[in-house]
């Protein structure tokens, strides 16, 4: 504890004893009911009134480490950060605190805020970098690896340095950034030139080079893609030094060449890995083959090129997929038809799969497109990837019903393992076109019945159904898996699925019984255990969904171990929020918000609700005017988030700038009718009579029955408004 805080907890401890003392000093007692209360010369601002309670929160957490009270004190840090307005001080206590109590993905959100130059515990700061960059999140990772590389800790000096400049190096390429990918593996390189042998440096150095190709190679791409070409080609020629590689080589100088606008060059080295059979660089080398052939005035002869190197190069897919694509850019669908069918079966790609439903769309074969579509479904897990490619046929439903009627001849009553795949996309292309009953008809004739029924497809089905927002037909599905004890060892999640849906239909004590039933066979699964407590918060029972909601707390609130616990626990703290404004206990509601933050300190419905509440209150009205504006910058177009920002400008007196958002907020069939309030209110103070009087009227006839308050609340408005 710094000295002046030892003598501030000295004097607060010891006052209490010399209070006798300290006022006999003070003369004849005063008759306290006299002295007039102290009036500050200068009120505080919300500024003001944050940073002290920043310092107060701050202080508790020092207290609370010092008795090894560590979860309670990193909550304590993290809102102290929150009302800092960001405080490196406080920063730098949370990361490190938060990372060893194992809380990595806490550390994490708080860490991509630590600012460039801030000296922090480099180890720290990479094992999350590398967690990051894990999660494929690298952007986030390539900071914390700046600021490791910014501000080395002096054993960071040598050697480990290294590979962190390698590592930002390749996220940074990962993240397009290749001119600042290229400046960290510059520095790579400069230190792979001074390296004294034995050293940490030549060590580091000698693990990046244990298999060098690579290493040069995403050096050589990045220096291409930065536009730095004489340095390209020289890393390029590292990372392939000899004749089995030569063709990857000259593929990459014909790049180079290409790009220094040296077309016969180009084509002299692109010939040389044509000519080589081989297929390690995918389909770009025919890509190359293409801007070569258009810059000579050739491109009507690159087909041809294509056939002759198809011919000679059979088993190469990629000249395959190429000239397949040129065939139906030149819209001759029936032979980029043929070759996709080919490619297809050497190595299976979304890209041909896509070619084809074009070209047999284009060629009216349905046949063979359900055909195709059935192969998708086990290949592809489903149609929703070919989804756009399928509007034409979409946009005619009659196609659709006659695939049916002559499924409904090869299939008969429970079609061959081959053919199932073609009733399965049948059944979507159904639900695509809104036709229900058919998508049903062949969802249950490959689905099957008990006792060979396929619970997966079952499952699957009544999902589809759900999207569909066909909650009634999912009911009727779920609860027929259920009597034929189709689910087997799935029937909580089935029990999971159906109370959702029962829910829907405002079916809530038949969901709350479902619930309950999956809860109970499901321990250690917070999600469904959370679900009655979800039934209830629907069903508007409020005490009871807060005490299930609490229950719940109880048992998951300090969980970092169990999968799906902390989004579970999120989740809850934010329903619990709603429980109480509900209740109009509003100050609760804005802690259990608060909770969320603290955690999730960027997460922006959290960000929306607590400013909007805060304004509606009329407490920090600027702190919830920077919320509000950075959840609509997360999402401009969430209407509950322009509301927010509306809401906030109002209650700041800025009316002119509230209007807009406020309207955007309503450009919608059927308004919000609080919103429009709000709007009206905001025209009220701007002085537009008329206005205002049509939007509470509009407010008005968008109440729902069980809004009486709201009702009146309006109404009041408008009869004040005529007595004006």
């Amino acid at each position: 504890m710094p000295a002046l805080s030892r003598t501030l907890l000295s004097v607060l401890l010891i006052t209490p004893f010399f209070q006798p003392v300290l006022l006999a000093q003070n003369g004849p007692s005063e008759n306290l009911s006299d002295l007039e209360p102290f009036v500050p010369r200068t009120t505080r601002s919300e500024a003001d009134e944050d940073r002290i309670h920043s310092s107060s929160l701050f202080a508790e957490g020092r207290l609370l480490f010092r008795r090894e009270k560590y979860l309670e004190a990193l909550r304590k840090y993290e809102r102290a950060h929150r009302y800092s307005n960001g405080s490196e001080t406080i920063l730098k206590e949370i990361v490190p605190l938060a990372f060893r109590l194992g809380h990595g993905e806490e550390a994490a959100r708080y860490a991509k805020m630590l600012k460039s130059g801030t000296k922090l515990d480099s180890f720290i700061l990479r094992r999350l970098a590398v967690r990051l960059t894990e999660q494929e999140r690298f952007e986030e990772a390539a900071k914390l690896y700046e600021i490791t590389a910014e501000v080395p800790a002096e054993s960071d000096l040598k050697g480990a340095g290294v590979i962190t400049q390698f590592e930002l190096g390749r996220l940074y390429f990962l993240n397009e950034k290749y001119g600042k990918a290229s400046d960290a593996f510059d520095r790579v390189l400069s230190v792979m030139k001074t390296a004294k042998k034995g050293s940490a440096d030549a060590i580091a150095i000698e693990t990046l080079l244990k298999d060098s190709g690579p290493t040069y190679s995403v050096i050589g791409e990045s220096n291409f893609l930065a536009n730095r070409l004489e340095k390209a080609a020289e890393l390029f020629r590292k990372a392939h030094p000899n004749e089995k590689t030569a063709p990857i080589l000259a593929f990459h100088l014909a790049r180079i060449a290409k790009e220094q606008n040296k077309v016969e060059a180009a084509e002299k080295q692109l010939a040389i890995y044509l000519e080589a059979g081989i297929d390690e660089a995918g389909t770009s080398p025919y890509r190359l083959l293409a801007e070569l052939e258009e810059a000579q005035g050739r491109q009507d002869q690159l087909i041809k090129r294509l056939v002759e190197l198809r011919e000679q190069q059979p088993q190469n897919a990629y000249i395959g997929y190429f000239l397949a694509d040129q065939y139906l850019e030149a819209k001759q669908y029936g032979k980029a038809a043929e070759l996709y069918q080919q490619v297809l079966q050497q190595q299976p790609s979304v890209d041909a799969y896509r070619g084809l439903v074009t070209c047999y769309q284009q060629l009216d074969d349905d046949r063979r497109l359900l055909e195709l579509l059935g192969r998708a479904v086990t290949e592809l897990n489903g149609i929703t990837a070919l989804k756009s490619e399928l509007t034409p046929l979409v946009e005619t439903p009659e196609r659709i019903n006659q695939l049916a009627v002559d499924g409904r001849k090869r299939f008969g009553d429970h079609p061959e393992k081959e053919l199932q795949g073609e009733a399965l996309a049948l059944a979507n292309l159904a639900i695509l076109t809104e036709q229900y009953e058919l998508a049903d008809e062949f969802f249950r004739l490959v689905a099957g019945k008990a006792p060979r029924a396929d619970a997966q497809l079952w499952i699957s089905w009544g999902l589809e159904m759900l999207l569909a927002n066909e909650s009634e037909r999912a009911i009727q599905i779920f609860q027929e898996m259920l009597d034929e004890k189709i689910p087997g060892r799935r029937t909580a999640e089935v029990l999971y699925y159906l109370s959702g849906a029962l829910a829907v239909n405002d079916r809530y004590d038949e969901a709350l019984l479902a619930a309950k039933d999956a809860a109970k066979r499901s321990k250690g699964i917070p999600a469904i255990e959370m679900r009655p407590a979800w039934i209830l918060y629907l069903a508007e029972r409020w005490d009871e969904s807060k005490q299930a909601y609490l229950d719940f707390l109880d048992q998951y609130q300090d969980d970092f171990q169990t999968g799906g616990a902390r989004a579970a626990v999120k989740e809850a703290k934010m329903t619990l929020s709603n429980i109480c404004v509900a209740q109009e206990n509003i100050a609760k509601g804005i802690e259990w918000l608060e909770q969320v933050l603290d955690e999730y300190p960027m997460d922006v419905g959290a960000h929306n609700d607590l400013g909007y509440l805060w304004a509606d209150q009329n407490l920090h009205l600027n702190r919830a005017l920077r919320m509000a504006q950075k959840a609509v910058a997360a999402e401009p177009e969430n209407i509950a988030y322009l509301d927010s920002l509306g809401w906030a400008l109002y209650q700041l007196a800025r009316y002119q700038e509230a209007v807009e958002p406020l309207q955007k907020a309503i450009e919608i069939e059927r308004p919000d009718p609080i919103i429009l309030e709000h709007l009206a209110d905001t025209f009220n103070k701007l002085g537009q009579a008329k206005e205002a009087r049509e939007t509470w009227q509009k407010a008005l006839k968008l109440l729902l029955e069980k809004q009486a308050n709201d009702r009146k609340r309006i109404e009041s408005k408008l009869e004040l408004e005529r007595r004006e």
